[in-house]
């Protein structure tokens, strides 16, 4: 990231702080509500999110599953009792980590975009 790595836990400033970086350095990419949240979109396509204290990002559903199975998150359920296949919810430590799943949700939904 621009302003190197953040070694402290994510919390909401550090969330925003990593998508707005993200944003800036990466084309096509524009932050918006989502859920209610703040979220960042490629096109019309959502990719992510901070909901409560989770950052949700859209992955597909076997890295999920990969990342649920591995205790590194939980299917994100947006308050419907029905979690979503494609959307993991996880709590990364560093603005590194939310960089890595920032850029892999974004050339998830790049590559799925019509």
């Amino acid at each position: 990231m621009a302003s190197g790595d953040r070694d402290s836990d994510l919390n909401a400033d550090g969330y925003s702080q990593a998508a707005d970086e993200f944003a800036a350095a990466t084309e096509g990419v524009a932050r918006a509500k989502m859920f209610g949240s703040d979220g960042l979109k490629v096109g019309t396509k959502f990719f992510a999110s901070l909901s409560s204290e989770h950052f949700v990002v859209k992955l597909p559903r076997e890295r999920v599953d990969e990342l649920v199975e591995a205790g590194e998150g939980v299917r994100f359920d947006p308050g419907s009792g029905r979690p979503m296949k494609e959307w993991v919810a996880l709590e990364p430590k560093t603005g590194k980590q939310c960089e890595g799943f920032l850029r892999e949700a974004h050339a998830f939904v790049s590559a799925t975009a019509v």
